[in-house]
């Protein structure tokens, strides 16, 4: 019933449902930030509202990310939204008063002892505000999604054992039907150092494992992303991805050498250190493989006013929102939503079969590219996924000039 209740939201009577099998993908990647994870939401609901007026949609209408978005994933606070959005399939308006409150409730009362064992602040509070709004969504408990159509989500989590790759916990990897939870994956991507313990958490039937935050090397999950998709959506072109960041951060997540710093493994403080210079580093290397294809990558993040918001200010969500809608006042951040939300909304020409594109993803770039003045005058066009997982590139018949801005 739930299912048949969110399918008739997808579109307004007469519309074709937005999401479909033959159309392009659309992919949303969220970065880890702690309580800047608003800022997050405030962009997305900014692209949400933009892609009404693209579809001719009343203001009133609730535009889910669910029914827009083929693949969503996000890294600890970001996985956390991710969950909310894809699995829950909440509104970015809903998500937006959860958030806050699950912010308060989780960092208004840190521990008057710190602990690099526990942590600063008690998880079993984080836990009761997922539950809460899992129960409050009333769509079940479970990670696995077996909804038809359903936007399939995964979080990014790093084994505390090795903290090498990242493990993706998947709304639909069916192993772990009846075993993940959404608290349990929740918990793992949140897992961050010196804020909360590491977690422990059963993935499959018989496989437990330690986990830590998965922003610890995969605070921007945009190439988790871009990789998953290859595997998932064999044969699909993409026809836009959204990347959103938390905003640039002076801050070392790792608390001062005054506290506890020195008890801390040094395999996590130097990934801790990693955070900032990893963010942009993988934006670099996204708009390098995207250089071809103007009008599909598109990155938002907040150059300026949040570098000084620590992740667990939380009485600062106020001044985070402020600066965020100042930022999306831009003229060019302007130009950049209208773009992708026109992404979003056009449908693609068949391709013209060019040779494919090499893929970079083992080498970066510095480049930044402006195709607003570099391409005004080409056709843009679009990254699709052959049996080989390797990408072609597509045109479609129209060309969106964009901009996009690298982080520092």
């Amino acid at each position: 019933m739930a299912a048949q209740k969110n399918e008739s939201k997808l579109a307004p009577p007469g519309r074709l449902p937005f999401r479909q099998k033959e159309s392009g993908l659309k992919l949303l990647s969220l970065d880890g930030g702690g309580v800047r994870g608003l800022s997050e939401l405030c962009i997305l609901e900014h692209l949400m509202n933009s892609l009404k007026e693209e579809m001719s949609l009343p203001h009133s209408y609730e535009l889910k990310p669910s029914d827009v978005f083929d693949m969503i994933c996000g890294t600890s606070t970001g996985g956390l939204i991710a969950i909310m959005l894809g699995r829950l399939q909440m509104t970015v308006t809903d998500c937006i008063e959860s958030y806050s409150k699950l912010a308060e409730s989780v960092f208004g009362s840190p521990r008057s002892r710190l602990s690099l064992q526990d942590g600063r602040y008690d998880f079993a509070k984080l836990e009761k505000a997922i539950d809460d709004i899992v129960h409050e969504q009333k769509q079940g408990d479970g990670m696995l999604d077996t909804r038809p159509n359903a936007c399939k989500v995964f979080v990014c989590a790093v084994p505390a054992a090795t903290m090498n790759r990242a493990r993706r916990l998947r709304t639909y990897d069916e192993r772990s039907i009846g075993i993940c939870t959404i608290r349990d994956a929740a918990r793992a991507t949140t897992a961050a150092p010196t804020f909360f313990k590491e977690t422990e958490i059963t993935i499959r039937a018989g496989i437990r494992e330690r986990f830590l935050d998965g922003g610890l090397g995969y605070n921007n999950p945009v190439f988790e992303l871009y990789e998953e998709a290859k595997s998932v959506f064999q044969g699909r072109r993409i026809d836009c991805l959204v990347s959103i960041g938390s905003g640039s951060s002076s801050l070392s997540p790792v608390p001062p050498a005054t506290l506890f710093q020195s008890k801390i493994p040094t395999n996590i403080m130097n990934a801790c250190r990693k955070i900032t210079v990893q963010c942009g580093h993988n934006h670099d290397r996204m708009a390098s493989q995207f250089a071809d294809c103007p009008g599909v990558y598109f990155r938002f993040s907040v150059d300026v006013g949040l570098e000084r918001i620590a992740p667990d200010e939380w009485k600062r969500l106020g001044d985070i929102q402020s600066v965020t809608l100042e930022y999306l006042d831009g003229p060019a951040i302007k130009q950049q939503v209208h773009s992708a939300a026109k992404a979003l909304k056009e449908p693609l020409n068949e391709p013209v079969n060019p040779p494919p594109k090499s893929d970079p993803l083992l080498s970066s770039s510095n480049t930044v590219f402006n195709s607003a003045s570099q391409n005004r005058d080409t056709e843009g066009m679009r990254i699709m996924f052959d049996q080989d997982d390797r990408a072609r590139i597509r045109r479609p018949e129209f060309a969106t000039p964009t901009v996009v801005t690298r982080e520092s």
